[in-house]
């Protein structure tokens, strides 16, 4: 648009756009001196169309829901650039409108400051209920752009509504939530705010991707008592709002979606447990899941404990990519039987249990720290094997949860390395899949072991024919010699060895 209002504005005003030199010179017949002036119209519809896909977040990135907020902010720039070009001409408009509605935000408040009790954070937060409130009045009176309705991210609203809803807008939407079978409100005057989102959701058929916020108390009020399904919902984001108990999101209350959700393939849940409400997450563990994520290819949950995980896992027969990280401050780990459901599909896991938070001291300190977790109840073991998953293809996992409570004081560290020189890396390699391509271990906290065995590891690598990339992420910086000489131990077998990550 900018480049066409130049041209136009340069040739009608005798500007310099075009060179006073042209590459080919030729006489000019005097009835074709005037030159006819360009107009928007001559554009073909092609041009048109990639400049509103170029101004559209949802036609450059494939999910676009859960994009950082600066990402967010420029997304929404981009919005209103489309919005104010939609509105040039009647031509654009029936290009750029539909675009416009691929994606929505509302509700974003990440830099707004914690106090509800300023005026600017309080009509801010009242601005963009307004917004949404029109947004879903156009979705129920135009339904040729509601079919356009792609992706929503719905984040959290502190303010319930945004004033008195004018008598024509009450009728829609009390009409609206009938026809969503969503339970009647007592009046339509001032919608709160968590009904205009779930009725959002139902009001766009072809919705592909959601992130909504809702508590563990609160989940989704309306959507659960509709008779509606959300076929083509492929992408759930399901953020917790915080740690407190009240403001985590825990998986178990959100079935009222999934089950909607039939063909969901990714679903991303953070604060997923319960927090610090230790009877709450008691009952959640006590409770059968009954939601069947028949489609779902790929989870990414953090905080929720392993026993209430491996309830999902078993409703999740073709999963392939599994992101799971559990404190085990407050958990214990993984074991076989947990991920057992999943081990014949799983192409990729990246598990994580600890934090480099744990201790400010250094990588013995840190063992001693966690050991200790890894020993508290001897039936378990976090020496994780995975050598009966066919078709894991990518593993990222610490070391102490491939390893187990091995590292004890200093002392037995030195005596134990000495008599496993030759078993060490043997025991290693028995953990891991032939089928690897990508090995990842973090928080690699006992570097002369993890040295011994990838060494071990690069000259029997006959045994993983498809590895192509070995990462670590050293906890304290290992010395220079060593890592030059995995470097090139695995290059001299074609494996690209990477130090990555670590606190140093």
């Amino acid at each position: 648009m900018h480049l066409v209002a130049r041209m136009n504005r340069d040739v009608l005003q005798g500007g310099s756009f075009w060179s006073p030199q042209p590459i080919f010179q030729a006489e000019v017949p005097l009835s074709r001196c005037k030159r006819r002036c360009l107009s928007i119209d001559d554009l073909p519809v092609e041009i048109f169309t990639a400049i509103c896909r170029n101004l559209c977040v949802h036609c450059q990135h494939a999910h676009v829901v859960d994009l950082p907020s600066d990402e967010i902010d420029h997304a929404i720039e981009a919005q209103q650039a489309l919005s104010r070009l939609s509105r040039t001409c009647r031509r654009l408009r029936s290009i750029a409108q539909p675009i416009l509605y691929h994606c929505y935000y509302s509700g974003r408040q990440s830099n707004l400051p914690d106090s509800s009790e300023s005026q600017g954070d309080t009509d801010v937060r009242g601005h963009e209920v307004g917004i949404l409130r029109v947004f879903l009045r156009t979705l129920l009176q135009r339904p040729d752009l509601a079919k356009q309705v792609r992706a929503l991210a719905l984040f959290a609203l502190r303010e319930d509504s945004a004033g008195k809803t004018p008598q024509d807008m009450q009728d829609l939407f009390r009409q609206a939530g009938e026809r969503a079978g969503f339970r009647a409100l007592p009046s339509y005057e001032q919608v709160d705010s968590k009904w205009l989102q779930e009725a959002s959701i139902m009001a766009a058929p072809f919705v592909e991707q959601l992130l909504i916020y809702r508590s563990s108390s609160e989940g989704l009020q309306y959507i659960r008592d509709s008779p509606f399904y959300l076929p083509n919902l492929k992408y759930l984001v399901l953020p917790g709002q915080g740690k407190n108990p009240d403001e985590c999101c825990h998986i178990q209350q959100m079935q009222d979606v999934l089950v909607k959700a039939q063909n969901l393939e990714i679903l991303a849940a953070s604060d997923a447990d319960c927090g610090t409400d230790i009877p709450l997450r008691e009952r959640f563990r006590a409770e059968p899941w009954e939601t069947a994520l028949s489609s779902l290819r790929r989870l990414s949950l953090h905080g929720l404990d392993p026993d209430n995980l491996a309830k999902i896992l078993r409703r999740s027969p073709v999963l392939e990519d599994l992101e799971y990280f559990c404190d085990m401050d407050k958990y214990t780990v993984l074991q076989h039987n947990h991920l057992a459901p999943v081990s014949r599909s799983l192409r990729r896991l990246c598990y994580t249990s600890t934090t480099w938070e744990h201790t400010s001291g250094g990588a013995q300190d840190i063992i001693e720290h966690v050991s200790m977790f890894l020993r508290w109840d001897s039936s378990l073991r976090g020496d994780a094997s995975f050598v009966d998953f066919p078709r894991l293809e990518i593993l990222e996992i610490e070391q102490l949860l491939l390893y187990g409570p091995v590292f004890d004081n200093e002392e037995e560290r030195k005596e134990r390395f000495e008599v496993m020189k030759d078993t060490g890396p043997e025991i290693f390699m028995a953990s891991l899949p032939s089928s690897l391509r990508i090995l990842h271990i973090g928080m690699v906290l006992a570097w002369p072991e993890m040295h011994r065995d990838l060494l071990g590891m690069a000259g029997k690598i006959y045994r993983f024919q498809n590895l192509g990339v070995v990462a670590v992420d050293p906890y304290e910086a290992p010395p220079k010699e060593q890592v030059k000489e995995l470097e090139d131990a695995f290059a001299t077998v074609g494996v690209v060895f990477r130090i990555v990550g670590g606190r140093n």
